[in-house]
């Protein structure tokens, strides 16, 4: 649950009274913001992920808004990291998704969840031989796992 009160972009903006202001503004909302983006992860494939550049498309919200949500969800460890990818700006991004659906999908599936990301389609159409993911599984701020 989201604390409506806390202003996870205040160490940023150092209490400027604008963006305080802005916070002020979105009291009481910020939770359903986040319930939204939750929704929208549980409706697309755990292995996938959604970038908070994707929310912002699909749920209309603006980018203040949703990437604040993001970071808020990470801070809470709601979130892993599962896939990147980029953004409509051509800015690499990481790929979301509930801690709780990777656990889900472990347990029902019984495959390990990083073995949908290790093949990608090469541009002629052809699988590339697989590659092991970049990623831990037990890495839920989504750092890189040490190289071998």
């Amino acid at each position: 649950m989201v604390d409506e009160r806390e202003d996870i972009t205040r160490g940023f903006h150092k209490g400027d009274r604008y963006s305080d202001a802005a916070h002020d503004s979105i009291v009481g909302k910020k939770e359903l913001m986040a319930v939204k983006i939750r929704m929208l992860m549980m409706a697309t494939d755990p292995g996938r992920g959604v970038t908070s550049d994707e929310a912002e498309i699909a749920l209309g919200l603006s980018h203040q808004s949703c990437s604040a949500r993001f970071t808020q969800m990470k801070k809470d460890k709601e979130l892993v990291r599962v896939a990147e990818r980029l953004t409509q700006h051509g800015r690499m991004a990481g790929a979301w998704t509930l801690v709780r659906l990777v656990e889900t999908h472990k347990q029902t599936r019984g495959l390990p969840l990083f073995d949908d990301l290790a093949r990608r389609p090469s541009v002629e159409g052809n699988q590339q031989a697989p590659r092991q993911s970049r990623y831990s599984e037990d890495d839920q701020q989504g750092s890189k796992a040490a190289e071998p």
